[in-house]
């Protein structure tokens, strides 16, 4: 379930593309005031430069599309390509063991996603909509959002996707713990973490602090 097709100058290519937009979003960098900001939705964007966004992006994409909607900002999109950078169930580094045992229950079946309380999902450890509004009102973060530099720790650290059960999901505290993300998954109910040998040491750290590990 952690494996994937993505290659690794594809995905660290998206995730530079994705902080170059971000921080030209934020601090509008080299670009004139037509520009697109954060918190353009698909009603308020440029669409000539939607195009342009839409195209970079999706040429670099191993999961789907770059879709803006209605009511979701451009710092939607981007926290949703960046934790699917490698997949969105199979291909994500982070599972609950809860929604790994179902996987692998159904996995010799059609897979079939309605599944209700047992249905997996792509959760965000730390809430998508906190990491919007930092990313909205970044003068209020400037330590999160002054550079390029700042905007890839940010995105590394909090912009992370678990596949856990909409059980599980439910039952999470929709506030987040920018200092570890991973407490999230502490409050309330306790949510076990697969243990991959693939995931970065700034995260197992802090899972293994959480107290995590499955």
């Amino acid at each position: 379930m952690f494996q994937h097709q993505a290659r690794d100058e594809d995905t660290h290519g998206l995730e530079k593309l994705i902080v170059q937009v971000t921080d030209r979003c934020i601090n509008r960098t080299n670009v004139n005031n037509t520009y697109p900001v954060i918190s353009d939705t698909l009603l308020t964007v440029v669409q000539d430069y939607y195009k342009i966004l839409k195209t970079l992006l999706d040429e670099k994409l191993y999961c789907r599309t770059f879709n803006l909607k209605e009511n979701w900002s451009i710092s939607d999109q981007l926290t949703w390509k960046w934790s699917e950078a490698t997949g969105k169930y199979v291909g994500c580094p982070f599972w609950s063991v809860r929604a790994e045992e179902i996987f692998k229950a159904e996995l010799e079946r059609r897979f079939d996603r309605k599944y209700g309380d047992r249905a997996l999902t792509h959760e965000h450890v730390f809430p998508r909509a906190e990491l919007s509004r930092i990313l909205h009102r970044a003068s209020l973060f400037p330590q999160y959002t002054r550079d390029a530099d700042a905007l890839e720790n940010l995105f590394r650290r909090l912009a992370i996707g678990c596949v856990v059960l909409e059980s599980e999901h439910r039952q999470l505290s929709q506030m987040g713990d920018p200092e570890n993300p991973w407490k999230r998954y502490t409050r309330g109910v306790r949510i076990a973490v697969v243990n991959n040998p693939l995931w970065r040491e700034d995260h197992r750290e802090m899972i293994e602090e959480a107290g995590l590990v499955g």
